[in-house]
């Protein structure tokens, strides 16, 4: 429960990071338009994938931390099959 939020915190700092260079990329490249490298432009874009990503673990993780603190039983742990343990279920076509 604590590893999802410190995660989600980390994350999210991240995300903040990223996000400014990206930030300051595109700020730097609208100077130069319409005439920039396009490795230049590639990097503003990565930048801003890579917090685009960071944003949507940084929810995740909070997310589930939140619920896993907010459907934690006071009365101690409880035992793997009991009816409030948490199950995931995948499936889908690709």
């Amino acid at each position: 429960m604590y590893a999802f939020g410190g995660a989600g915190l980390v994350a999210l700092g991240s995300w903040g990071v990223f996000a400014l260079a990206g930030r300051h990329k595109q700020d730097e490249l609208e100077l130069c338009a319409p005439h920039c490298q396009p490795s230049d432009v590639h990097a503003m874009r990565k930048d801003y994938l890579v917090a685009d990503v960071l944003l949507g673990v940084s929810l995740a993780s909070l997310g589930t931390g939140t619920y896993l603190f907010l459907s934690q039983s006071s009365d101690g742990p409880t035992t793997l099959g009991s009816t409030s343990t948490l199950w995931f279920r995948l499936g889908g076509r690709f």
